[in-house]
């Protein structure tokens, strides 16, 4: 049974404006240490983290909404498995709100071409 469904869309470019003009706060306060060395290894790093922040978006917005005291950007963690393949893996509030829900499974579908990233994630029961 679908609990929730989230999809955003993000531009490439418009991110990559703000990483570059907060100075690595954004960065830092957005992504974990594991999806910016994902990004850093990739062809394409801002690619990398556009389609991880619109996963994060289309995960909070699956969720129905996560407020800043319920989990934060680091406890929804955007990888890609050994196949290519996207997972979510949550961390703390995330995953205990997840679990509140009757999440059993976090399905993710990330689109990227040069100017955005797509996210779409369905959570089922």
């Amino acid at each position: 049974m679908i609990v929730g469904v989230g999809i955003d869309i993000l531009e490439t470019e418009r991110l990559a404006r703000e990483l570059a003009r907060d100075g690595g706060g954004l960065r830092d306060s957005v992504f974990t240490a594991d999806e910016i060395a994902e990004g850093e290894r990739s062809a394409r790093p801002v690619a990398h983290l556009t389609a991880c922040f619109a996963a994060k978006e289309a995960l909070i917005k699956a969720f129905g909404g996560i407020r800043e005291r319920d989990a934060s950007w680091h406890d929804l963690e955007v990888h890609s498995r050994s196949d290519g393949t996207p997972e979510v893996v949550l961390h703390g509030a995330a995953e205990r709100l997840a679990s509140r829900l009757g999440v059993k499974q976090v399905r993710l579908t990330l689109s990227t071409g040069e100017e955005m990233a797509m996210a779409v994630v369905i959570l089922e029961s």
